[in-house]
């Protein structure tokens, strides 16, 4: 009865008749098909003595078998480092709903999710995950041995090592594979630099839009809960944007440079007049020439650079919205001319040496490089940094939100392959006018180095970084290496703090820059080290123990007698009760830090980011909450110029995903201090019993990794156990294991004395020394401010009055 009903209803509608013995005969059908069609991939894979390996166009597209032999020689198209993420169409598909992060057929309507777990049926990819673009990737950059490995293995992507690729079973982008062994294993990923490529589908791109599409990157906000402004994301012109949007065809998108509507509009100018109008004061500010010549610098170089000067006006550094006027000298950020016509330099591997000696040959004279008094016609010029000769503090950067640039960089010549990277601008001009060699100056310092700055820099075979030879300096040039390649990048000083601190300095003390540069060294191996690759780090901790320190609390003085000071690569835990501020201690602390220039990441899993910017701008200002409404703007855009990010995760969240958002963080904005406030929300409704230890235990295990590998401070806020009142916490009252302090390099509680307040720090792995530091707080501007002696007794004194 119920197969006449089956063959009742499909004769009803038009279906034709279909029996129960039909189906079994086409199963086993469609399984001898399936033999026979691995059979031919099998055969087809296989390298032949009348056939060469390398497989046609046709046949790497539909018959690559990863498994049988190497993969093919043109895995990755050669644009690709450069290119977008991108996927081509086809017929019956759109790709206009891909910025939702899900391919939609236009006969059905249906979405079929982009993420890794859809062929399991799991979840789709949270958020729109490809509506921020992705950051310039050098193709000289080396991930972590064995991180993409892991990575595709704990999203469950089944990948198989062949030879440098790792080649993924299901690609998470392309449609349905329908158990077709010709659709699988389509996706290479390069395990070294993270590039992928599926021969199926097409998508393509690097690492940071892998991690992008599958739903784990969340950029990081702005305090006013944006993302990134242009002036701190993708603002240079000419650079290969990764995000442009995906049309009918493959061709790339790229940001426009020459001097069209479009680039006008992608970031604001400098005025060409204003501009000028710097570049001729030159010749009339004696106090801009004396000061060049003081640190012997010939006018003529300033000329060749575009220096500028001018007087500006800046805020005073003793009285709010008090302003003085100030000499300045201007720096201009150039575009340069190849820049339209510029392409991507192949990887070559050669003495870093013979470029210098290259130079030197084709100079006239003894050997040594010298001047050319040719000036290159005149560039469009993006932007000023505009600096006071009196104040160093007293800088600012004309117009505010435009494009990322480097000083110096229209000098260099279309077919320059050695390049100088200075930390300051009268470094480049100091290296340029002693050698002769090509020297730009980074825009911020040792602190950042954009990523969109890094395609203007992907043409160069060596890069020299020369930054101040101390312990920031030379931490920013490891962590610039990185980016840039370690295997073209070789560091210049002395590396011991014995040297001049910069390239000016060396000027005026008369060293030869040139050989300077000559006796560069290469970075030591990430894994392996002798101590003749640590000596000259050993010997500048012992000639500079100040700067071992770190950067040093103004708020609390005590902190630095204790701790010795804020370091990057360290692990410091947080603690004590509920309630008595230890969300507020660590703000004004980070706030401290961020203001001397330690980029800050502020996770908040307890407070959304509204309520935290909120007290950390009251405690910036130092006022109340009527007169920070009244003087709103003033104060907010001084807080706006912090190197301040904030993760937009709220409760309960993937340890992994906030490990992905602090990479992107530490790759794109050079964090050096992450917060993470606190552990018990993060890792909220995640466990059971000692699974919750469990998973608090990984979390602190892969901080701590974290911290190490990518030389950033990491703070972690971990509640106390309930114990009685009235007992002093201990290191063992932190909630957890004891995984977590062991991991920790300082652990600081926040305790309820008899008589106020004090911080006691309980670990100190730097050298041991713990006490006491007495605090008062303030609930008008939320701040905190260390109690001095006589403030402790006469509070003492008080007490026993009153009892």
């Amino acid at each position: 009865m119920r197969l006449w009903k089956t063959v009742a209803s499909r004769a009803r509608y038009g279906g034709a008749l279909w029996l129960p013995w039909q189906h079994l005969s086409t199963k086993a059908q469609g399984q001898q098909a399936r033999v026979k069609r691995l059979q031919r991939s099998s055969q087809a894979s296989k390298p032949s003595s009348r056939q060469s390996h390398k497989p046609t166009e046709a046949s790497t597209t539909t018959e690559a078998a990863p498994e049988t032999g190497a993969p093919p020689a043109d895995l990755f198209p050669p644009e690709l480092y450069s290119e977008p993420l991108e996927r081509p169409i086809e017929q019956g598909l759109s790709a206009t709903n891909w910025g939702a992060g899900y391919w939609v057929s236009q006969r059905q309507e249906s979405a079929w999710p982009a993420g890794s777990a859809w062929y399991r049926g799991g979840p789709r990819p949270a958020g729109n995950v490809a509506s921020a673009p992705t950051p310039f990737v050098s193709q000289f950059f080396r991930l972590p041995r064995g991180h993409i490995l892991r990575y595709l293995e704990e999203k469950g992507l089944e990948p198989r090592l062949v030879e440098q690729h790792a080649v993924v079973r299901i690609c998470p982008f392309c449609p349905p594979v329908r158990n077709k062994t010709d659709n699988m294993f389509k996706l290479y990923v390069h395990t070294e630099s993270g590039v992928f490529f599926c021969h199926r589908c097409g998508a393509k791109g690097n690492h940071w839009d892998l991690k992008r599409s599958l739903g784990d990157i969340i950029e990081p906000v702005n305090w006013r809960g944006q993302q990134a402004s242009t002036e701190q994301r993708f603002s240079a012109p000419g650079a290969k944007d990764s995000h442009s949007v995906v049309k009918t065809s493959n061709a790339v998108d790229q940001l426009p440079t020459g001097g069209t509507a479009e680039t006008l509009e992608t970031a604001p100018l400098i005025d060409a007049a204003f501009a000028d109008e710097c570049e001729s004061r030159l010749e009339t500010s004696d106090s801009v020439k004396r000061y060049l010549e003081s640190r012997k610098l010939e006018i003529a170089i300033a000329r060749k650079y575009r220096v500028g000067a001018g007087c500006f006006h800046f805020r005073d550094e003793d009285g709010i919205g008090k302003w003085s006027e100030h000499e300045c000298i201007t720096f201009p950020w150039i575009e340069p001319s190849w820049l339209a016509s510029a392409s991507d330099s192949a990887l070559i591997k050669s003495d870093h040496r013979q470029y210098v000696e290259e130079a030197a040959t084709e100079s006239p004279g003894n050997g040594k490089p010298v001047s050319s008094a040719e000036t290159p016609p005149p560039a469009r010029v993006l932007r000023l940094k505009i600096r006071s000769i009196t104040r160093k503090s007293a800088m600012r950067l004309e117009p505010r939100g435009g494009y990322w640039g480097l000083f110096g960089m229209h000098l260099v010549p279309a077919d320059a392959e050695c390049l100088v990277l200075t930390e300051g601008e009268f470094d480049a001009m100091a290296v340029h006018q002693a050698t002769g060699l090509y020297a730009v100056s980074l825009p911020n310092g040792a602190r950042s180095l954009p990523p969109v700055l890094l395609s203007w820099l992907e043409r160069f075979k060596r890069i020299y970084l020369w930054l101040d030879d101390d312990i920031p300096g030379q931490e920013g040039a490891r962590q610039f290496a990185h980016k840039l390649g370690v295997q073209r990048c070789s560091l210049v000083g002395s590396g011991n703090g014995t040297g001049p601190k910069d390239a000016n300095e060396a000027l005026l003390a008369g060293h030869d820059l040139y050989a300077m540069i000559q006796r560069a060294r290469p970075l030591p191996h990430e894994r392996i080290v002798t101590f003749a690759d640590l000596r000259s780090d050993v010997q500048r901790e012992l000639a500079n123990p100040l700067q071992v320190r770190g950067l040093q609390s103004q708020a609390l003085p005590g902190l630095n007698r204790l701790l010795k000071g804020h370091r990057r690569g360290e692990l410091s835990i947080y603690s004590g009760p509920t309630g008595i501020g230890k969300t507020t201690v660590l703000s004004q602390l980070s706030i401290d830090y961020c203001m001397q220039g330690a980029n800050t990441l502020w996770g908040s899993f307890e407070l959304n980011n509204v309520r935290m910017a909120k007290v950390m701008l009251s405690q910036f200002a130092g006022i109340g909450p009527e007169a920070l409404w009244e003087r709103f703007d003033e104060h907010a855009d001084r807080f706006e110029q912090l190197p301040l990010y904030f993760l937009r995760f709220f409760g309960s969240s993937e340890v992994d995903q906030v490990i992905h958002a602090m990479e992107y963080a530490a790759y794109v904005y050079d964090v050096a201090h992450v917060v993470l406030d606190n552990l018990q929300f993060m890792t909220s409704g995640q466990g059971r019993g000692y699974e919750r230890f469990e998973i608090m235990d990984r979390a602190m295990e892969k901080f701590r990794a974290f911290a190490t590998d990518h030389n950033v401070h990491i703070s972690v806020v971990i509640h106390p156990r309930k114990e009685d009142e009235d007992q002093l916490l201990k290191t063992a009252s932190v909630f957890g294991s004891a995984k977590a302090t062991q991991e920790a390099d300082n652990v600081i509680i926040i305790q309820n004395g008899r008589y106020y307040k004090y911080l006691d720090v309980r670990k100190n792995r730097f050298d041991g020394e713990l006490g006491h530091i007495p605090y008062q707080f303030d609930p008008v501007t939320r701040r905190i401010r260390e109690l001095q002696s006589d403030e402790i007794q006469q509070l003492e004194d008080g007490f026993r009055v009153c009892s």
